[in-house]
């Protein structure tokens, strides 16, 4: 049985993520899973990196803001259930790395703190959640900002 990711869980994310007077840019489902396993439940003590250290990858929606990442983490087998959501400044991600892959999908690793995380976002949403793609490239646009704007700090601090 394949996930039901669709508007209306979409719609649960964005109601359990975003506050009144929140503006988002997008909305994209994807999977996050930690590189660094027990590491973040010692570094991160139970917040973001506990809620994903030592498991597979977590079904979240990403809903950037203006000043933060949202990443809404929805149930592994009831992905109408919400389990956690967390916010994450800008300013805290760090070693953000954007690629792209074949077929439309966009893989982002950062850093928040000392732990590691690895994003994956496909553009291929079907008909069940329209607008995936055009979400999926505005919220990799923004991370590739991040990783411009750090490489750019990186040859500042080192001339």
């Amino acid at each position: 049985m394949g996930l039901k990711i669709n508007d209306e869980i979409k719609n649960i994310a964005l109601g359990a993520a975003l506050r009144p007077g929140d503006s988002y840019k997008a909305a994209a489902f994807g999977t996050l899973s930690s590189s660094s396993g027990l590491w973040a439940l010692i570094f991160f003590g139970g917040a973001l990196g506990g809620a994903i250290a030592g498991s597979a990858n977590k079904n979240v929606f990403v809903i950037p803001t203006d000043n933060t990442i949202k990443l809404v983490q929805l149930g592994t087998w009831n992905t109408s259930k919400v389990e956690q959501v967390f916010d994450i400044p800008y300013g805290e991600l760090t070693k953000v790395k954007h690629t792209k892959g074949s077929l439309g999908a966009h893989f982002i690793k950062f850093r928040v703190g000392k732990v590691s995380y690895r994003l994956t976002m496909t553009e291929r949403g079907g008909k069940n959640l329209p607008g995936q793609k055009e979400n999926a490239q505005i919220i990799s646009q923004i991370f590739a900002d991040i990783q411009k704007a750090q490489r750019a700090q990186k040859v500042k601090k080192a001339s």
